[in-house]
C-alpha cells in the first residue's frame, strides 16, 4: 500500500494558538537550517502544518476514525508519525535533570499521543 504523502493531506483548520506556536518553531526551524547549509548538512523538510494540527488533535483526544476522516491520510502513515512523536517525546522525558520542566511536559503529552490504537 503506497501511503499518501504529507502534502496531499487536506489542510486542517488550527486555532490561532497553535497556529503561533508552530510559527514560531518554523521560524527557529529556518535558523537551524541556515546553520545546517552553513556546515554543509542537508536541512530537515520544512514542518508541515496538517501533520501537526492532526498530532494536536489526537494528543488533545480526537477519536481515530474521525482523526483519520479529517487528514485523509493513510493510517499507517498517522500511525508512524504518532509513535515516532511519542518516541521523540520519551526521548525529552528522559531529561528531568537537566530540563526537568520540559521533560514533565513531554512524559505527559507522550501519555496523551501513545494511546490505543498507538500504543
Amino acid at each position: 500500500m503506497v501511503g499518501t504523502g504529507w502534502s496531499e493531506w487536506v489542510e486542517l483548520e488550527l486555532d490561532d494558538d497553535v497556529v503561533t506556536s508552530l510559527s514560531r518553531f518554523e521560524d527557529i526551524g529556518f535558523k537551524v537550517s541556515a546553520e545546517e547549509w552553513n556546515h554543509g548538512l542537508e536541512p530537515a523538510p520544512e514542518l508541515n502544518f496538517s501533520a501537526a494540527g492532526a498530532a494536536v488533535r489526537w494528543a488533545g483526544g480526537t477519536d481515530w476514525s474521525e482523526i483519520v476522516r479529517e487528514t485523509r491520510a493513510e493510517e499507517g502513515d498517522l500511525f508512524r508519525m504518532f509513535s515516532r512523536t511519542g518516541e521523540a517525546l520519551l526521548q525529552i522525558a528522559g531529561l528531568r535533570r537537566s530540563h526537568p520542566q520540559a521533560a514533565d511536559m513531554a512524559a505527559t503529552v507522550a501519555e496523551m499521543v501513545l494511546r490505543d490504537p498507538i500504543r
